[in-house]
């Protein structure tokens, strides 16, 4: 079999199911077979406003050389497929594994001093990689590092959502704070704030608030939060400091990326709090230093 079925991002609202080839990997790389791939919210941004993160024919990624049209999804797990030549790998054909999606050039600053996240080209497999393709195919090509093996207690149907949890996870650490005891706000119910919602329960916040418009959403979250606002008929802000003695939350986490919602979280905090911002933006963010 040399071909395989793909989601493939060719531009705005333009995403089309076709037959490709299987990407072939490289040395030190494995073909891993899909078996779950979630739809990011930064999927959505890509789908409904795009390209923002993308790249195009007249730009193409600096580090891949990716271009649309490209394979989509890098939230994703499965089975390998493939392992590099010769007997040195780690890996098992079959072997359960969780992908990590990014993709980094190894001699920038930030790869040198182990921060790689920030590399000065960073790519993720599944949004600007289009030789290993993304998540929303039978199969992709992942660099051996960015493997990780799943115990057999956790299902690949669970394990499709470890990648979101992660970002969860990294933004309770960008709060440079000990987060036990806080009152918390999360602004934003969709897949990431919920994950944020699971993480800082596990980091035993105090009060933890739930900003979220949309009603499918909210009523799903009430019960695993202290409270959900709706931020169409309360003011957020308000509804905060009436719950905290008028001091106002300690750490906002701004899951929707929109500028309603960054204003609420703003306003919604205590003097001195912190608000970490774990949404990716399809428009410039406006902050003004003084309420108006």
């Amino acid at each position: 079999m040399s071909k395989m079925r793909a989601a493939r991002y060719y531009g705005r609202r333009d995403v089309r199911v076709e037959d490709v080839p299987i990407p072939e990997p490289g040395p030190a790389e494995c073909l891993v077979e899909v078996e779950w791939c979630g739809i990011c919210g930064s999927d959505l941004h890509e789908y409904v406003a795009g390209p923002v993160g993308i790249p195009t024919p007249e730009r193409p990624h600096p580090l891949t050389g990716g271009q649309a049209p490209l394979t989509l999804g890098h939230e994703f797990c499965g089975r390998i497929k493939a392992v590099p030549e010769g007997d040195g790998s780690r890996w098992k054909v079959g072997q359960a594994v969780m992908v990590d999606p990014h993709v980094v050039c190894r001699q920038c600053l930030s790869c040198a001093s182990g921060n790689d996240q920030m590399c000065s080209t960073l790519a993720f497999v599944g949004i600007s990689d289009s030789r290993r393709g993304g998540g929303l195919s039978e199969y992709v090509v992942v660099e051996e590092d960015h493997i990780h093996p799943l115990p057999e207690s956790v299902s690949l149907e669970y394990a499709a959502v470890i990648e979101p949890l992660a970002v969860g996870h990294h933004a309770a650490k960008m709060a440079n704070t000990d987060l036990k005891g806080l009152d918390v706000l999360i602004v934003g119910g969709g897949p990431v704030g919920v994950g944020m919602i699971s993480v800082l329960r596990a980091h035993g916040v105090g009060r933890l608030l739930l900003s979220e418009p949309t009603a499918a959403r909210w009523r799903h979250a009430k019960d695993v939060v202290d409270r959900v606002i709706d931020p169409k008929t309360e003011n957020v802000g308000d509804v905060c400091r009436g719950l905290t003695g008028g001091k106002g939350v300690d750490v906002v986490f701004d899951c929707a990326g929109v500028q309603p919602g960054l204003e609420a979280g703003i306003d919604a905090l205590r003097n001195g709090g912190t608000l970490v911002n774990v949404a990716i933006w399809e428009q410039s963010v406006r902050c003004t230093q003084l309420p108006t």
